[in-house]
């Protein structure tokens, strides 16, 4: 597979939870600034899978990983999937208001066409949670 020099390419999209009244916003960076992240896909998926009380298990051919003492959910993409190699991470917190969000983290190791188009979905999926929040809270 051929790995373009722009990439791997990382994505952060912040979901705030309660009041969920803000756009989502979408940042670019290096992966030092992505806790949690590994050297590469593969090499994350394996640190992830090691940890200590994670559980794993397969949905639609999607390797998802949950660690429920750090409130994160992570989703490995299958071999067969467009934007493969690529992962997501969720992770929720709350803030010292009281608020809670979910921020996504995305590394995508495909192509710039595949790796958008991946995020693209998951910032639909972000938004169609965004509006079951908000119609909870009416």
């Amino acid at each position: 597979m051929r790995i373009s020099p722009v990439l791997p390419t990382f994505f952060a999209i912040s979901l705030m939870a309660h009041g969920a009244e803000h756009s989502p916003a979408l940042h670019y960076g290096p992966l030092e600034s992505f806790d949690g992240w590994a050297g590469s896909v593969a090499e994350t998926l394996a640190a992830v899978k090691a940890k200590e009380g994670v559980n794993v298990e397969l949905q639609d051919g999607w390797t998802i990983i949950t660690e429920r003492e750090e409130l994160t959910l992570w989703s490995f993409a299958p071999s067969d999937h467009f934007a493969f190699p690529a992962a997501s991470r969720n992770y929720t917190y709350q803030a010292q208001d009281g608020a809670w969000y979910s921020v996504r983290t995305t590394r995508c190791e495909a192509s710039k066409t595949a790796c958008d188009k991946l995020v693209q979905q998951f910032q639909a999926m972000d938004e169609r949670m965004r509006n079951v929040i908000r119609n909870d809270e009416r």
